[in-house]
């Protein structure tokens, strides 16, 4: 049997804004709050503003371990 049907595409390596927003299930305005407060990294390229996975996982650990809320 071919293994290599059953497999998915790798996950992105970069987010949207939007994408974040859903990832966090909070709104666009709460995203950028928190990356002009310095809480979320972001990667710019040209225009754009993107987020990687691994930060979205570093300010939800930071949110569990007692960091102030998002608002």
């Amino acid at each position: 049997m071919n293994d290599t049907l059953n497999t998915s595409p790798p996950p992105p390596l970069l987010l949207t804004i939007p994408e974040a927003c859903e990832a966090l299930r909070v709104s666009r305005w709460q995203i950028y709050r928190m990356i002009n407060d310095g809480r979320l990294k972001t990667v710019r390229i040209d225009r754009r503003r993107f987020v990687t996975p691994d930060d979205l996982q570093d300010l939800i650990k930071e949110l569990r371990e007692g960091g102030t809320d998002v608002r």
